[in-house]
């Protein structure tokens, strides 16, 4: 790298000079990155839109779902009692449910044993609940309480074995069945009684009975093995969880279908607000027709009647169902007449919405999201625009590249150019340096020829 002194001879900054120069002739490259920024924006405010849509598309095909429009659900006056969840096929009612007692698993305890004991024998533990599988259990000799509690559970799927501490001397095997019910009780089957003894289990403590529930529902008496109950009542399932009584009560599931709809009204007016900021005057997507159209037709979509042939319990636009446009041009929702409209026909509120069928019907949901796929899908407008803006970039930036390139030519040039100048100002005062002191020496001649004529 050269080095370079400014203006030694001529004393003109001319360092400064040339950044000066050079800051005029930058002007053109200023204006080209300050377009490049603006087109990044109007890029940006795209990309913006497309999410936005995408999301709303994302809201309007959870409304596709026709098990949204009959879920069903359950409430208990008392949940300490019993609670119930239910399926689709399930019917509103109300069902009184008074719980005599609760289905229970098989609880035994060994004799007390020593916490120093082992086995002194090893041996196969044989396990029955009910009238289920046999399940063999070996065990090694040796084996502290522990580690024959330990064997169980590694190897016995029905029975659950644990080790009491009673009184910090001596230790109980207690082991529990898995199942409830009154025939899920544990039994030995075929194993020596004299392992049994060693275990402290030839005549094991009862701490709890296997037996069934009992409960009345609607005043019919039911039993059953376990405290979850599925086939007593259709699409429902109780779940029992004391002794009490307790109401349960099956309805449609209003909440679940207005919440999705007001997630796609709030995800509309996010689209919507976005895109008129985007518009507005002097902002940075003013007077883009594209984006002016594509806000007019999904508006259309959401808020026009649906077919002219239509036969959807008269629900042929979302205005009968409480959703409005405002005088903004946001939508805005009467949960009150939503939730009237819902539980006077789900169906035809459904319909409104999913429906796509033979000759041209097709519901509100389903027009919006075919319409937004042609706009978000690779091949489609908001792709093509972003990719018009990719293109437009680099043909601005390969400009400042290629003008860049010539700027700092002309630099460089007007550099030499300075240079040279100094160069030739120094031989100049070389010059005249050396011209001065030639005219000195004659003067001193001429003056001392002078002195010796007189």
């Amino acid at each position: 790298m050269s080095i370079y002194f400014s203006g030694i001879i001529s004393g003109i900054d001319t360092e400064e000079l040339i950044r000066q120069l050079m800051n005029i002739e930058r002007r053109p490259i200023r204006l080209m990155q300050q377009k490049v920024s603006r087109i990044e924006e109007q890029q940006s405010a795209w990309r913006d839109v497309n999410t936005r849509l995408s999301n709303l598309e994302t809201k309007l095909k959870d409304l596709l779902d026709a098990n949204l429009y009959s879920a069903m659900k359950a409430s208990s006056s008392d949940e300490k009692v019993a609670t119930a969840s239910v399926r689709s096929s399930g019917v509103p009612a109300t069902y009184t449910l008074d719980v005599e007692r609760l289905a229970q698993n098989h609880v035994m305890a060994g004799g007390p044993l020593a916490k120093d004991w082992t086995l002194q024998a090893g041996g196969t533990l044989e396990l029955q609940v009910g009238d289920g599988d046999v399940e063999t259990i070996t065990l090694q000799a040796g084996a502290s309480l522990h580690e024959v509690a330990k064997a169980i559970n590694e190897q016995a799927k029905n029975v659950r074995a644990s080790v009491v501490n009673v009184d910090g001397e001596n230790l109980r095997l207690v082991l529990e069945g898995v199942a409830t019910g009154e025939k899920a009780t544990i039994a030995f089957a075929g194993t020596d009684e004299e392992l049994l003894g060693e275990l402290g289990l030839t005549n094991p403590e009862e701490l709890q009975k296997a037996q069934d529930a009992r409960f009345t529902l609607n005043g019919l008496v039911i039993t059953r093995s376990t405290n979850e109950i599925s086939d007593a009542i259709e699409g429902v399932t109780f779940t029992l969880r004391a002794v009490g009584a307790t109401t349960i009560t099956v309805s449609q599931d209003l909440d679940g279908i207005v919440d999705k709809i007001k997630a796609v009204v709030d995800q509309y007016n996010s689209f919507y607000t976005f895109s008129q900021e985007k518009l507005a005057k002097d902002a940075v997507l003013q007077g883009d027709s594209a984006l002016i159209q594509l806000v007019s037709r999904v508006r259309s979509a959401l808020t026009e009647p649906v077919g002219s042939d239509w036969t959807g319990g008269g629900l042929n636009q979302l205005a009968l169902i409480g959703i409005t446009t405002t005088r903004e041009g946001t939508l805005t929702v009467d949960e009150t007449v939503l939730r009237e409209k819902l539980a006077e026909d789900p169906l035809a509120v459904q319909r409104l919405f999913t429906a796509k069928e033979d000759g041209g019907v097709t519901g509100v949901a389903q027009r919006a999201v075919d319409l937004i796929q042609q706009y978000t899908r690779s091949s489609g407008l908001i792709s093509s625009r972003q990719n018009m803006y990719r293109s437009m970039i680099d043909d601005i930036n390969d400009q400042i590249d290629s003008l860049e390139l010539r700027l700092q030519r002309r630099e460089e040039t007007m550099r030499a150019q300075f240079i040279r100048m100094e160069q030739m100002l120094a031989t100049l005062n070389a010059q005249a340096t050396a011209l001065a002191g030639q005219l000195a020496q004659i003067s001193a001649i001429a003056a001392g020829g002078g002195s010796r004529g007189g």
